[in-house]
């Protein structure tokens, strides 16, 4: 071997008397000529193929050592660009070309000349493609690596390009095994990316779930409001229900002049929700029986550990019932919907008296009848 001068440069060698490449300068990529690239001025830049291949993707193959380029290489009645060895390929396109009119091309240079790598440019844009994986049916979905020319200015970039496209990779067919760990990794992360998709799904149909659960829990609280907001009428409006219960209990026997003085107004039944017993009585008989066979509704839960608690008995203390129902979610808006008559109840089958529940007397017999039913298998 005759004695070879070099000049050493920051990421560049240059040889001073360039007899033979050296072993030793192969085994370097030339990082600031891919800098330089990345850097490139397309202001007034010639969009022809032909500077493309001069100026863009020649310095692009030269800065991983590769020297010997087959220049409009003869492939069976065509003729391709670049071949390096037959085991990298490139077709290089025009300034701002589309690529994917160009992908079939590729392919079909492929399957003649057999090669490892096909590489597909318009100066701007580099795609990579290993045309022998056959994890993949079809050319496009090969693609191991897309990049733009200004990416070449990424470090973590050009040191994975010079796993598969380095000379010294190259020569010891090293590049393929890390070809094989590109196309190993692409596979894995795209099972990664259909688990993290289907997770995301789930979580979609979970927090549409809980959407409606706050969306039912509005429509509640705005119930309580207006029931709420219903009683401060009626007392403004001198209709209590309490009072009208005394009224009824102890003194319709008396005299009506002899009676306190109670307002009654043509839309105290709008007023009072707990006149037309007889209309709630049929709903409640209408809607036992679906909640017996409704186990994830929380009327159901709620009336079956009633029934537990009771026993023998004929009432449960309201704190037993609450620490018992501790798990249902809204357990006090639900309870409060089932001992009430008015608009949008649930419908009442409870009665509270000092602290104690008892069912409600008109439907306290079919309310049982109905669980005797339920417990049978």
């Amino acid at each position: 071997m005759g004695s070879v001068g070099v000049k050493y440069e920051p990421y560049l060698v240059t040889l001073i008397i360039p007899n033979k490449f050296s072993d030793n300068l192969k085994e370097h990529m030339n990082i600031e000529k891919l800098n330089s690239l990345a850097r490139t001025d397309f202001t007034n830049f010639i969009q022809s193929e032909n500077n493309v291949k001069y100026k863009i993707v020649i310095p692009f193959l030269q800065s991983f050592n590769h020297q010997d380029l087959d220049l409009e290489h003869a492939a069976q009645g065509s003729r391709i660009d670049i071949n390096i060895g037959n085991r990298i390929i490139v077709e290089t396109k025009a300034l701002n070309i589309n690529l994917n009119n160009h992908i079939q091309q590729l392919s079909d240079y492929s399957s003649k000349e057999l090669p490892v790598l096909a590489i597909l440019t318009n100066g701007k844009h580099f795609r990579i493609y290993p045309p022998q994986w056959r994890y993949w049916r079809t050319f496009p979905e090969k693609l191991i690596y897309e990049f733009e020319l200004n990416d070449l200015g990424n470090l973590q970039l050009i040191n994975r390009l010079e796993k598969i496209l380095g000379f010294s990779n190259y020569e010891n067919e090293e590049f393929i095994v890390h070809i094989e760990q590109r196309e190993r990794e692409i596979i894995e992360t795209k099972r990664e990316i259909e688990k993290i998709k289907k997770l995301k799904i789930e979580q979609v149909s979970e927090l549409n779930g809980e959407i409606n659960d706050l969306k039912e829990q509005m429509l509640e609280i705005n119930e309580q409001i207006k029931m709420k907001e219903a009683i401060i009428a009626g007392v403004n409006a001198n209709v209590i229900p309490e009072v009208e219960d005394k009224i009824k209990e102890h003194l319709l026997p008396i005299k009506k002049t002899q009676a306190p003085e109670v307002s009654y107004t043509t839309n105290q039944k709008a007023l009072n929700p707990f006149l037309d017993e007889q209309s709630e009585i049929e709903m409640v008989k209408k809607r036992i029986p679906k909640w017996f066979s409704s186990p994830g509704q929380a009327n159901h839960k709620i009336l079956v550990t009633y029934f537990k608690l009771k026993g023998n008995h004929n009432s449960v203390q309201l704190a037993e019932l609450q620490k018992a129902c501790a798990g249902i979610a809204y357990f006090s808006t639900h309870y409060h919907k089932m001992k009430v008559i008015g608009k949008k109840n649930h419908g009442k089958i409870f009665e509270e008296k000092n602290q104690q529940i008892f069912l409600w007397e008109p439907v306290k017999i079919f309310i049982e009848t109905e669980y005797e039913k339920f417990q049978k298998p």
